[in-house]
């Protein structure tokens, strides 16, 4: 069993199928006492070049384009705008 556990900067950045596929792939192919530091390098390295990428589908830009139509939507309710139905 591989347990990660890991900060915002790493689950805003990467999408959980995405570090499932990592681990599995890296303990199908590594020795086990090599998985920790192979690991949290690889899932670092993703992490930050995620993060980087001004455009692009991370889990953080999914949550914030949620907030940013719902601001949307309350500001049209506020001035009398058609809102679609969700």
């Amino acid at each position: 069993d591989v347990i990660v556990m890991g900060t915002d900067g790493l689950f805003d950045n990467v999408f959980l199928d995405n570090i499932e596929t990592l681990v599995a792939l890296a303990t199908s192919k590594y020795p086990q006492d090599q998985l920790p530091e192979l690991l949290s390098t690889a899932l670092l390295k993703l992490a930050m070049g995620n993060s980087a990428k001004t455009m692009g589908d991370t889990p953080w830009a999914r949550k914030a384009e949620v907030e940013m139509m719902k601001e949307v939507k309350a500001l049209l309710r506020e001035s009398g705008g058609d809102v679609e139905a969700e």
